[in-house]
Formats: C-alpha cells, structure tokens, sequence
C-alpha cells in the first residue's frame, strides 16, 4: 500500500511499494508539473509554489535506513540545482 508523511518541516515521504526508480521519477514529474501550474490564493495574494524531491528505491542490499538517507541526499541535490528539480533524473 502507498503511503505520505510527513517527514519534518517541509518534507513529505512517499513510499510506493511496487514502484521502480523510474516510474517513481514519473509520479514525481506528475506532482510537480502539477504544482507549478497551478495558482494558489490566500487572502488576496496568488502564488505559485514550487516542488523538489529526491529518489531512491530500496533494494535487498540495503536498510530502510539507507534508502531514506539516500533521498535527502538527492533532495538536497534538487534544492541546491534551483528548485523545482528531481534528482537523480530517471
């Protein structure tokens, strides 16, 4: 079964059983075209929000641990590229 969280402050963990790396990327992509194009309002303010992530699929060599660890090494990644990014790109 899918499942988000929230991981601290700003950060969200979407665990996808059943999911290849790239058909993760896929969904990833999805979120984020759809977040960039659409128009946010708050009192009388419109914004437009942007979306980084980072990608890592579990595998029998390592720990749940690991796999965590490597996305926010990857989010990190995404952050420091710009914003708005994936990585590793799929």
């Amino acid at each position: 079964q899918d499942c988000v969280a929230r991981w601290g402050g700003e950060e969200f963990l979407f665990i996808l059983p059943q999911t290849t790396a790239h058909n993760a990327y896929v969904f990833a992509e999805k979120i984020k075209h759809q977040l960039q194009n659409h128009l946010f309002h708050s009192n009388d303010d419109e914004f437009t929000i942007t979306v980084s992530m980072g990608i890592a699929q579990l595998d029998k060599k390592k720990s749940i641990d690991e796999v965590i660890h490597n996305a926010d090494k990857y989010l990190y990644q995404a952050k420091n590229s710009g914003r708005n990014a994936i990585f590793p790109k799929y």
